[in-house]
C-alpha cells in the first residue's frame, strides 16, 4: 500500500515539475528551489528510503506522456525528501558530450548519497545548487 501511495506522491510532482520546467524562466524556478520545505532537518536518509525515491519517481515518469528527463525527476526527488524532513541538494551540471556538444544534466543529492540521477554525474561540471550554499 505504502508503494502505491510513494508512487502517487512522485506522480503528482513529476507533473507539476514538468509544468513549471517548462512555463517558468530558469531564475523563478531557482527562486522556488531555494525555499524551505521543512522547518527541521532529520538524520540522512536510508539506502531502502533513497531506492524507494528513486524507484517511485522512476516507475511514475513510465506513466507520463512523452519523456520525463533529468531535471523534473531531480525536482520530485527533491521535493519528496525535503518534505521528510531529508536535507537533499538539487545539483544542475554541464559536460561536453563525445562528439563535442555541450550537455547538461540534474541529480539530487543526500550530502554525499546519490537519490536520482547520480549515476553520469561525474561526467559534468556543477554550475548551480539549490539550495544555494548547502
Amino acid at each position: 500500500m505504502w508503494r502505491i501511495l510513494l508512487f502517487s506522491e512522485a506522480w503528482g510532482w513529476l507533473v507539476i515539475a514538468r509544468v513549471l520546467v517548462s512555463i517558468l524562466p530558469f531564475r523563478w524556478l531557482a527562486a522556488l528551489l531555494d525555499l524551505p520545505l521543512t522547518r527541521q532537518f532529520c538524520q540522512d536518509s536510508s539506502d531502502e528510503f533513497r531506492k524507494n525515491v528513486r524507484w517511485a519517481v522512476k516507475t511514475a515518469g513510465t506513466f507520463l506522456p512523452g519523456e520525463t528527463v533529468c531535471f523534473p525527476q531531480g525536482i520530485a526527488a527533491h521535493i519528496m525528501c525535503r518534505l521528510r524532513g531529508v536535507r537533499t541538494t538539487l545539483l544542475y551540471g554541464v559536460g561536453i558530450s563525445r562528439d563535442g556538444r555541450l550537455k547538461a544534466h540534474v541529480w539530487t543529492q543526500d550530502r554525499l548519497h546519490g537519490v536520482i540521477g547520480h549515476g553520469p554525474a561525474g561526467e559534468y561540471h556543477v554550475v548551480a545548487e539549490f539550495p544555494v550554499g548547502y
